[in-house]
């Protein structure tokens, strides 16, 4: 299944060279996860900083090779963003990511960006990617 372009997953817009990546990495990490689907991806972030998620699972590790292999000059932010969103996958299915991401989109068309989601979760003291089963979600509420 092609999942490339289902929504902006970067917040730099979907036409953009960076979000053009962000997709690449997607797509090779959803057909990973197409493959393994008893996974157990679980990763670590730290506080206060994006860019940086470690993870921890041998799982998760061979995720994230599977997505740097694919993109082998891509960003810690969008290496983050990518594994946060493929790991909601994995804990919930594409259905319901598909769900998320949409409301998300129609969030932004209603002028909530999701930066800004970001720094108010931030603000309140909340984690935004906590553990597999929590990841992404935040973003969302």
């Amino acid at each position: 299944m092609n999942i490339k372009g289902i929504a902006d997953i970067s917040g730099f817009g979907k036409n953009t060279n960076y979000e053009k990546a962000c997709q690449d990495m997607l797509q090779a990490g959803f057909e990973w996860l197409e493959k393994h689907k008893k996974a157990k991806l679980k990763a670590h972030t730290f506080k206060d900083i994006y860019g940086i998620l470690e993870p921890d699972s041998k799982d998760a590790k061979e995720l994230s090779k599977t997505i740097c292999e694919k993109v082998p000059d891509c960003s810690g932010a969008m290496h983050q963003c990518v594994m946060g969103h493929l790991m909601f996958i994995s804990a919930n299915g594409i259905d319901k990511w598909k769900e998320e991401v949409r409301l998300r989109e129609n969030k932004k068309e209603m002028g909530k960006d999701i930066h800004q989601e970001i720094e108010e979760a931030l603000e309140k003291g909340e984690e935004i990617v906590k553990s597999h089963d929590e990841s992404f979600r935040r973003l969302l509420k």
